[in-house]
């Protein structure tokens, strides 16, 4: 089942204000995204290094297989899965789901999130890009990690926030229920 979040304007501009899921804040924003700048983290590693850096158990998705790339934050909050490379690379971040935010997407004006549900679970689908920056522990926005994200799915399972950037929705939802089964 689909349903829009925020059928008028200014429902969709309260939505953004308070939208949370997870590990994921929400809020609206400039009208184009801003420049992309590398996120600040440390790559090559094992999933096994990644797990122990993060405290978090990494879900690999069936479809996609073994990683070509594993990376933990700065801070080791998120554990970051790529596959491909360039435009074609697609993004699985996992983080514990704290108190505290640890992303914050920042909506532009008229974008909706779409809520789905995947294997029982709601998840939520961004098809628009949008400005992406991990935030700090205490809520302050790290800036020299922001960039432009991509079309995203996000959900939440036991705990650990999940976000799958880089595949349209249908092969995104396809991948979610795939790292569910994996769980």
């Amino acid at each position: 089942v689909v349903v829009a979040l925020g059928l008028t304007p200014p429902v969709r501009a309260a939505v953004g204000e308070w939208l949370g899921i997870g590990a994921v804040a929400v809020r609206p924003g400039p009208s184009q995204p801003s420049a992309s700048a590398p996120p600040e983290a440390r790559t090559g590693l094992s999933l096994d290094a990644a797990a122990e850096l993060t405290g978090l158990t990494p879900v690999v998705p069936a479809v996609l297989g073994a990683p070509d790339g594993v990376e933990a934050s700065a801070d080791h909050r998120v554990l970051s899965l790529t596959w491909g490379s360039g435009t074609g690379t697609i993004r699985l971040d996992q983080a514990a789901d704290p108190l505290s935010p640890v992303y914050l997407k920042t909506a532009v004006p008229g974008a909706t999130a779409v809520t789905l549900t995947v294997e029982g679970r709601d998840a939520w689908w961004f098809a628009t890009p949008h400005d992406l920056v991990l935030l700090a522990p205490d809520g302050t926005e790290r800036t020299e990690s922001a960039r432009v994200a991509g079309p995203t799915l996000v959900w939440v399972d036991d705990g650990v926030t999940f976000r799958l950037e880089g595949a349209g929705r249908d092969r995104a939802v396809e991948i979610a229920e795939s790292a569910l089964g994996t769980g």
